[in-house]
């Protein structure tokens, strides 16, 4: 047996890829719901949703966020890479 410190961590950890949520039809519960225009506004503004249609989320309906994240570990605790993709799903209020 050969002991010693590893520190290559670069070189040799994969990207692991993992899914947050199911898409439908198995939505994960609770999803989250704009009470407000002020949470409807909050989420345009951010830079990594882009919706297909401006007006396309509406007070009331229920979202789903179907995400994958790929890590990437730098050393043991620090993680060099993180990227984090996904679909927006919205299922209209009643």
């Amino acid at each position: 047996m050969i002991r010693d410190a590893f520190d290559d961590f670069e070189s040799t950890s994969p990207l692991s890829s993992r899914r947050i949520n199911s898409p439908p039809p198995h939505p994960p519960t609770p999803t989250p719901t704009p009470r407000y225009q002020e949470d409807i506004a909050i989420l345009k503004i951010k830079s990594w949703l882009k919706l297909a249609v401006e007006d396309s989320v509406h007070i009331g309906d229920n979202l789903l966020f179907d995400l994958t994240t790929k890590n990437q570990y730098g050393s043991i605790g620090l993680l060099s890479l993180v990227d984090l993709t996904g679909t927006l799903f919205r299922e209209e209020a009643d």
